[in-house]
């Protein structure tokens, strides 16, 4: 699992192919991020960019606390549907101040 210093600017990117590694064109992609703030998930749902067939979005970690973060892509248009989702761990020492 990856782990990201809680601060940085995370980039979250997908490309789409079909089961022939052709790529697709989606008309539209969101994203889904769950984080942790104080003990409460919370989730924030954005539209992607794309540049050069890549999909991709800076999401900045500053606002969470320590722990899981989730995420969810869903493709839509260009002939099909695509998702993907995974995980990553942000973490912080004492030294790195909570969101106020």
């Amino acid at each position: 699992m990856q782990t990201f210093v809680r601060g940085a600017d995370i980039k979250i990117s997908a490309t789409f192919v079909d089961a022939s590694g052709n790529n697709l064109t989606p008309s539209a992609v969101t994203l889904t991020i769950v984080y942790l703030v104080e003990t409460t998930p919370t989730t924030v749902v954005v539209d992607m960019a794309v540049s050069s067939g890549i999909w991709y979005y800076f999401w900045q970690s500053r606002v969470a606390y320590p722990g899981l973060v989730q995420w969810f892509i869903d493709a839509t248009g260009g002939g099909s549907t695509s998702v993907a989702q995974g995980q990553f761990a942000l973490i912080a020492n004492l030294a790195n101040p909570n969101p106020a």
